[in-house]
């Protein structure tokens, strides 16, 4: 995925260079007696980066190795800061908690922002635009020929936790959904024709259905949403 000019607008929006939630590699440089400084380079700021690798394109995990959007803005942004990145990998439930307890210093794993979320954490100016969408089997496409019916076909599946749980559950109350650990869960279930679509990020969405086209998968045409991605950061941490 490319999205010129994008890491350059970004890394001047958020501005952590200050953040007071940042560690260091080793410990702070010590003085001698005689007033000089020991040996041994400056200590590298280390920036915490919490994410949960299991929704490709954004962050996953490839021969064993991180990979993904953020992956590739968070290098970005660490060079940028001069600060050392290390990542903490974490369920997708416990980023917030760990981002408010300090365990991590900044969220990069593809969060929606929300009225909810912006009461516990600070976001970043959003760096993309997004929304939920509906994957499915191809041969049901027409039941969504004039837009998504209440209640939704069949059961639909949602990774927990995320907004595509909210929407289902706030807009189509109706309907029968079923909660999974990981969106990769949820497809192989709709592959196999156990549910009968998934609601998730709509770059999710069309990238599960790239690599599942030969099984039957398309997207349904319609947003269910619009939202918008950021990081977030902890509230005291305002520069």
């Amino acid at each position: 995925m490319k999205f010129p000019r994008v890491f350059s607008a970004l890394l001047l929006v958020i501005g952590l260079g200050g953040m007071t939630g940042c560690q260091t590699d080793s410990p702070s440089s010590a003085t001698a007696s005689s007033g000089t400084s020991l040996e041994g380079p400056e200590p590298v700021a280390v920036l915490r980066v919490g994410i949960t690798p299991d929704a490709p394109p954004m962050a996953f995990k490839q021969g064993g190795k991180l990979t993904g959007f953020e992956i590739e803005l968070a290098e970005k942004l660490g060079k940028h800061l001069g600060r050392k990145v290390e990542y903490v990998e974490l369920p997708w439930k416990d980023q917030i908690t760990s981002l408010q307890s300090g365990k991590t210093d900044i969220i990069m794993s593809s969060m929606s922002i929300t009225t909810e979320r912006r009461m516990l954490a600070e976001f970043s100016t959003p760096y993309m635009t997004g929304g939920q969408m509906r994957l499915g089997h191809r041969s049901d496409l027409h039941r969504y020929a004039l837009g998504h019916p209440q209640p939704l076909p069949g059961t639909g599946g949602v990774h927990a936790g995320t907004v595509g749980e909210f929407i289902v559950d706030s807009r189509f109350a109706r309907s029968k959904r079923k909660s999974y650990r990981s969106i990769e869960s949820a497809v192989s279930d709709l592959v196999n024709k156990r549910i009968a679509s998934v609601v998730s990020d709509a770059q999710i969405v069309w990238y599960q259905a790239a690599l599942n086209e030969s099984k039957g998968l398309a997207v349904v045409p319609r947003m269910l949403n619009e939202d918008f991605l950021g990081w977030p950061v902890r509230k005291q941490d305002t520069e």
